[in-house]
C-alpha cells in the first residue's frame, strides 16, 4: 500500500534567478519511507506554475541509499517545466521536467471541464492529462487536476492502480 503526503513549506529557493516555494514530498510503501523529496516551483505572471526541480532522499529499509532523480533547472543542462498550465486547452503538450536521463516527464491535456470525486470531495472544471516518459516507455499516468487544489487523482492505466486525494491539513 502506497501513502502520499504533500507539505507546503515555509522555506524557499532560488532556482535559476526564480524564488521557488518549496513543497515537501514523502512516499512510504506499506509503512515504509522509501522517499523523500523538496519539489521546487513557481507561479508566472500568467498563472502557470513551473517546476524548477527537486533534491530527492530515496531510502530503502529505512536507510538513505542515494538521491537519484534530483535535478535542478539551470544545472548541467537541466530546464523547468511546467506542472499546471494557467489556461489548458485539449491537445496542449509541454514537458513537466528536463534533466536529460534523469527527469523527463511530459504531459498533454486529454479533457477539460471535468467533474470528479474523490474521497477528500467533489470537484469540478478538472482536467485530465496523460503523461508520459522517454526514461519508462511502458509507463502510462493520467493524472487529473481540481482548480484551487492542483493534483487529485493519479492513475496507472497499464496496471489500473490509482492514487487518490483523501485529506488536506492546514
Amino acid at each position: 500500500l502506497e501513502h502520499i503526503e504533500y507539505q507546503l513549506t515555509s522555506a524557499t529557493k532560488v532556482v535559476n534567478g526564480i524564488t521557488c516555494a518549496v513543497i515537501n514530498d514523502k512516499v512510504w510503501v506499506d509503512g515504509v519511507l522509501v522517499e523523500d523529496t523538496d519539489d521546487w516551483y513557481a507561479q508566472d505572471n500568467d498563472g502557470t506554475v513551473w517546476y524548477f526541480g527537486e533534491y530527492v532522499d530515496n531510502y530503502e529499509n529505512g536507510v538513505l541509499t542515494d538521491h537519484d532523480g534530483s535535478w535542478e533547472a539551470g544545472v548541467d543542462g537541466a530546464k523547468p517545466g511546467i506542472i499546471m498550465l494557467a489556461d489548458p486547452q485539449v491537445g496542449n503538450a509541454y514537458r513537466q521536467e528536463y534533466y536529460f536521463n534523469e527527469a523527463e516527464d511530459e504531459a498533454e491535456v486529454l479533457e477539460i471541464g471535468l467533474t470528479l470525486t474523490v474521497p477528500y470531495g467533489t470537484f469540478e472544471n478538472c482536467i485530465k492529462t496523460k503523461d508520459i516518459t522517454d526514461l519508462e516507455p511502458d509507463v502510462l499516468e493520467h493524472k487529473f487536476y481540481a482548480p484551487g487544489i492542483g493534483l487529485v487523482k493519479e492513475v496507472n492505466v497499464k496496471s489500473g492502480e490509482e492514487i487518490v486525494l483523501t485529506d488536506i491539513q492546514e
